[in-house]
């Protein structure tokens, strides 16, 4: 597999059939298409549901079979003028492109919130009332109050999806793996599948996580995987914290809530800022700070000592608070950070056990004054025989060393 495609991207569905889950939301979809007459009353759907369990993927599939589709993201259009000059201009505007006309996707409408939304939804509202063309509305919660003038809309069908059931995400994955040439243990898919809750989208991206580089998957693969699959969910809430919040002390946690390697912690504030800043100024400035705390990050892994240590507090406060400081125009808008996730996930995990080595190494040169490289082919190999055979010895070298609890358990199981 090439080490960049999305298993998400590769095996989509190309026509409605091939759609997992939800067929008789899909049908009511599929019937609201093909009988849109400008003469109905039900001018456009709401789809609403969980994520991963194929909403805008249907509209896609749907509208990829010879309609032009014209989609449009609400969380980008968050004012009545701008939707009124994009929604409200296709909704009017015949179509050139097909035979077949036009749909009109509004995706993540429930992205319009806070005072700069106002009017945003009494516009859209509008737009319905006089369309000539089907519009096609997406929303994870269809209860949201701030989308309850569309949801109780006269002109509005609301069509719900479900969490997809736990053998059809396992015979999706099945298949995947028969095309991948993968062999996995059936317990690895089980649990795969259990533990998506419903989301397809979420499980075939833990496979490619999990299958990364390799030919036989077995329940072990998944220690280390699930391990930095509770970091990714609590980088989420950090990321929104230093994003959203303006109170210094908050912000400040939300590093430690992490708990995360700082390397990492970094990359996923790279890949996230372009969604959060959109004047120049902003990012111009909040790169500028991530790039000095890059720096002080450096000077941190080079000298691993307490004289490198000590310039921790700059990296957490350049990281923080320089970047989430340097949001002064753009409105704070909700971002999915698990749809940002799936080509930096991959490129990652495996950093982040050698993140986990390199900080070993580090804490062990520092003690014993040797090289990070003896460190890990010398000393290393000796306490992974300690820590897993005297646990009394385990807790005196662990303590004498600084060692955290993960490290702890990555030298338990550590094979040189």
């Amino acid at each position: 597999m090439e080490e960049n495609e999305i298993w998400t991207d590769k095996y989509a569905p190309k026509t409605t059939k091939e759609i997992v889950g939800n067929p008789t939301a899909l049908n009511k979809l599929i019937d609201f298409i093909k009988n849109w007459s400008s003469k109905n009353k039900i001018k456009g759907v709401l789809l609403a549901g969980p994520p991963g369990v194929g909403i805008t993927l249907s509209a896609h599939v749907i509208g990829s079979a010879g309609y032009d589709l014209i989609e449009i993201n609400a969380s980008d259009i968050r004012n009545k003028d701008a939707i009124n000059h994009i929604v409200g201009s296709a909704s009017l505007e015949g179509s050139i492109l097909s035979s077949k006309g036009r749909i009109i996707l509004v995706d993540e409408i429930d992205g319009i919130s806070g005072v700069q939304d106002r009017g945003g939804v009494g516009a859209v509202k509008e737009i319905l009332s006089k369309t000539k063309h089907p519009v096609i509305m997406t929303a994870n919660d269809a209860y949201n109050r701030k989308i309850s003038q569309i949801r109780n809309s006269d002109v509005v069908q609301v069509i719900r999806f479900n969490r997809i059931n736990v053998n059809s995400i396992k015979k999706v994955l099945q298949n995947i793996c028969n095309q991948e040439s993968i062999s996995a243990e059936e317990e690895v898919l089980d649990s795969i599948a259990g533990s998506a809750n419903g989301d397809l989208r979420a499980a075939i991206l833990d496979l490619q996580a999990v299958a990364q580089g390799k030919q036989n998957l077995k329940m072990t693969d998944l220690e280390a995987f699930k391990f930095y699959r509770n970091r990714e969910k609590a980088i989420f809430d950090s990321l929104q914290t230093i994003f959203s919040e303006t109170d210094r002390n908050k912000i400040r946690e939300a590093v430690d809530q992490a708990n995360l390697d700082w390397g990492l912690f970094l990359q996923w504030i790279n890949e996230c800022i372009p969604d959060h800043m959109k004047d120049n100024q902003e990012l111009l400035d909040s790169f500028d700070y991530l790039s000095r705390a890059d720096i002080y990050y450096g000077r941190i892994r080079r000298k691993a000592e307490k004289a490198g240590w000590a310039l921790l507090p700059y990296l957490i406060e350049l990281m923080s608070l320089g970047v989430s400081f340097s949001r002064t125009k753009t409105p704070y808008r909700y971002v999915k950070y698990f749809q940002k996730a799936p080509r930096f996930f991959f490129q990652n995990v495996g950093k982040f056990n050698r993140g986990t080595l390199a900080n070993i190494g580090m804490k062990i040169r520092a003690k014993c004054h040797v090289s990070v490289e003896r460190a890990i082919n010398d000393f290393l190999p000796y306490l992974h025989i300690i820590f897993e055979n005297e646990r009394k010895k385990r807790k005196e070298f662990a303590e004498w060393f600084d060692f955290e609890k993960k490290e702890e358990q990555f030298i338990k199981k550590f094979s040189s």
